[in-house]
């Protein structure tokens, strides 16, 4: 997965995604606010990454290597966040 949710699209270069999404969020942006303490609780943070996924779904077509990226992560942080409520090694 490259730069599919590290960073948003250029703005000049891919406007359509900007007429797409209405909320457009990237893991650095999510990063940023978890290194400065922004979030207030977990809930927020969760907001966010579902909201990374929501947007690569909304934008990519299922046919596209972006959209099944955005799946996989998904469930990846899905599962870490399961062991981690479980008392898991995360």
């Amino acid at each position: 997965m490259d730069a599919l949710c590290m960073s948003l699209p250029s703005k000049r270069k891919k406007p359509e995604y900007y007429e797409a999404i209405e909320t457009p969020i990237h893991l650095g942006h999510i990063r940023q606010k978890i290194v400065s303490g922004a979030y207030k609780n977990a809930e927020e943070f969760e907001e966010d990454m579902t909201m990374v996924f929501e947007n690569a779904r909304a934008y990519y077509g299922r046919d596209e290597r972006e959209y099944n990226d955005a799946e996989v992560l998904q469930d990846v942080h899905t599962c870490l966040g399961a062991l981690a409520v479980c008392g898991g090694m995360v």
